[in-house]
């Protein structure tokens, strides 16, 4: 059973694979994890920080 914030960060990678960090958004994210705007700002505080969180 996947978390929320596993559901973010496999969708964040997903989404900046096929659009790229710029081309991203939250919404997106969000809309391709299944989560509410609440859900993602609670884990992350921003594309930046979710992508960085990746990419470490």
């Amino acid at each position: 059973m996947s978390t929320a914030r596993e559901d973010l960060l496999a969708a964040g990678l997903a989404v900046f694979d096929r659009d790229g960090f710029e081309g991203a958004t939250v919404a997106e994210i969000r809309s391709r994890a299944r989560a509410s705007n609440g859900s993602f700002f609670h884990f992350f505080t921003s594309k930046k920080e979710l992508a960085g969180t990746l990419f470490l």
